[in-house]
């Protein structure tokens, strides 16, 4: 049976009265939805070479997409591509330069978006066996046009002493602009949010690949090949008028919490949050421009809590310095030893693990003052009735605040220890800085490490309809060399690939994985 006739739908199932049909509804295991695109494209691509050491391509592809209005279904991203092999054409092939090429591509990339933004629209279901439909809270757009990119690459590819070592260097550029995405609104408006085109964003870096073997015989060789990128998207503007400050791309606790943000002016991936305040010697205790050191952060007068911004303020950025990978390679007769290190310096992520652990004492870390043994100091607790020593008790898990009071005089009040980590749960406004448990996490981790034996032909000689055969031990993931995250998180697992790389919460431990592979051909 259906709430709503003909209506075939999970959530449109009328269950018997016995049953709860919000919370089956909620937990429904088996959910459906129905999304209709066309997308007709017209791609066209010439190939040219001259003496096989010139090389150009050229192509160019129009997309018409039913998700974007009539007046602008149509767009156009054409691409170039050329390549020189200078060793060829100066006939340069020598013992030491023994390969070079320079490449340059320039291309435009166009995008359209998802069905049914451009109509105001609602989805049908059911509350307490009764027929329902919700109207989609954000503001179909009007004038959408297509998103658009522009890229420009420049490369080397260099090999030497015969093939021995080599040098692939790639700078790149990438601006890219109308950037469909929804702008928040108040709701005393009716609705939370409007699409449309806007913004600027630049994302340009470089890539290097060094591969080399130092050592290679008859039975025995080494191979080496590190990678490295370092790259820089920055945000121009969000808007033509540039009246846009940031724009929320996800976080928790709603507009108190930290979160991720695009601001202009910035590299992608700000973390923005409450941050404590600074007292600046040189300028008469004034907070702007203060040095961000622990030992001038300010505290109240009772030495029990820091004093913090007024608003939420940049507290770190996701983006790392740069990223990287080594790989080694040995062989040796018929075994083949290869280990992957991976690495990534810099990017900084707010952990929720850190700040759950410290505030509920779960952590290491909030051991500290918890008595004589764990470094507490000696104080008085008197239970709330000052001026009466009569049921007075003497502690030992106090502790001493680093910080200064407004005067710039030194913290030296004794408070228990519990105020040391309370205001690490950092979720409401002011609550606590949420750049306490902002960690640079950078790693050096060992990836992946393999032995492989491959049997030996004449092991096979007798079975004719298998030509060759390996088999493989293989280890990933295994353990860090480097570690910079607190309480033994992965620093490789924060936030997956999507935007939020920046913010971690709830991770589950490391897992590392065993196995090995046979392989054979017949």
């Amino acid at each position: 049976n259906f709430v709503n006739p003909f209506l075939y739908s999970f959530r449109n199932i009328a269950y018997p009265t016995n049953i709860n049909s919000n919370w089956v509804q909620n937990q429904a295991l088996a959910r459906e939805s129905k999304l209709e695109k066309e997308v007709n494209s017209l791609f066209g691509s010439v190939s040219l070479d001259y003496k096989e050491w010139l090389y150009l391509d050229i192509t160019g592809r129009t997309d018409w997409s039913s998700t974007l209005p009539k007046q602008n279904q149509r767009f156009f991203y054409p691409s170039v591509t050329t390549s020189f092999v200078f060793t060829d054409a100066f006939d340069m092939d020598t013992d030491i330069l023994s390969f070079g090429k320079v490449r340059v591509a320039w291309a435009k990339a166009g995008n359209d978006t998802n069905p049914y933004q451009l109509q105001p629209t609602y989805s049908a279901g059911s509350f307490d066996s009764q027929p329902t439909a919700t109207v989609n809270a954000t503001i179909p757009a009007v004038e959408l046009k297509s998103e658009s990119s522009t890229s420009l690459e420049f490369g080397v590819d260099m090999r030497f002493l015969n093939g021995r070592a080599g040098l692939d260097f790639t700078y790149y550029k990438i601006d890219a602009t109308n950037q469909i995405l929804p702008g928040p609104l108040p709701r005393s408006s009716g609705n939370s949010a409007f699409r449309f085109n806007t913004g600027h964003l630049q994302n340009k870096g470089i890539e290097l690949l060094l591969t080399g073997t130092p050592v290679q015989t008859t039975d025995f060789s080494w191979e080496v090949a590190f990678n490295m990128n370092i790259n820089r998207n920055k945000i121009l503007k969000l808007d033509d008028e540039g009246l846009t400050e940031t724009y929320r791309i996800g976080g928790y606790a709603g507009g108190n919490g930290p979160s991720i943000e695009a601001r202009p002016g910035e590299d992608f991936g700000t973390i923005m949050g409450w941050d404590y305040l600074y007292y600046d010697e040189n300028n008469n205790g004034e907070t702007d421009g203060a040095e961000k050191r622990p030992d001038n952060r300010l505290i109240d007068d009772n030495g029990r809590w820091y004093l913090l911004t007024d608003e939420r303020v940049p507290v770190g950025n996701q983006t790392p310095d740069w990223t990287g990978g080594l790989v080694n390679t040995i062989r040796y007769k018929n075994f083949t030893l290869s280990a992957l290190l991976e690495i990534k310096q810099g990017g900084d992520a707010y952990s929720g693990s850190a700040s759950v652990g410290l505030t509920m004492g779960q952590s290491v870390e909030s051991l500290a003052g918890w008595g004589a043994e764990y470094g507490g100091l000696a104080w008085t607790d008197d239970r709330g009735t000052e001026g009466d020593t009569s049921d007075d008790i003497a502690r030992n898990d106090g502790v001493v605040k680093e910080g200064v009071y407004a005067n710039g005089e030194t913290n030296t009040t004794t408070v228990p220890y519990w105020y040391e980590h309370t205001d690490a749960f950092s979720w409401g406004a002011g609550s606590g800085p949420v750049s306490k448990v902002v960690y640079d996490f950078s790693y050096i981790k060992v990836q992946e490490l393999s032995l492989t034996y491959d049997i030996p032909g004449k092991t096979l000689a007798g079975i004719n309809w298998l030509q060759n055969a390996s088999i493989s031990f293989v280890g990933r993931n295994l353990f860090f060399l480097k570690n910079n995250a607190p309480q033994g998180l992965d620093p490789s697992a924060i936030g997956g690939s999507g935007l939020e790389q920046g913010i971690e919460w709830g991770q589950l431990p490391r897992r590392a994985q065993y196995g090995f592979t046979i392989k054979t051909s017949f």
